[in-house]
């Protein structure tokens, strides 16, 4: 059996907000790491990051711009890891 931690840092506390970064932790029974993946994804167009967000989560907008992958890469690579 293995279990799966994961976390997500969104834009918004509203259910349209986007997921900025991402955090997947694999598990063995005892806890003990065997993997993981996390990322951040760029702002999409029609995305305003809500202030209290972006102080809760610490992330840079320019750093999710210059850094983030799109959201359908970020997409990709985690249905790959699950």
């Amino acid at each position: 059996m293995v279990n799966i931690f994961y976390d997500f840092e969104t834009s918004s506390r509203e259910v349209l907000g986007q997921i900025l970064s991402y955090s997947f932790i694999v598990t063995d029974q005892k806890y003990d790491i065997k993997n993981e993946l996390s990322g951040s994804i760029k702002l999409n167009r029609t995305q305003l990051p809500e202030v209290g967000a972006i102080l809760t989560n610490k992330l840079s907008v320019t750093e999710l711009q210059k850094n983030g992958d799109p959201e359908y890469i970020a997409a990709h690579k985690i249905y790959q890891f699950i």
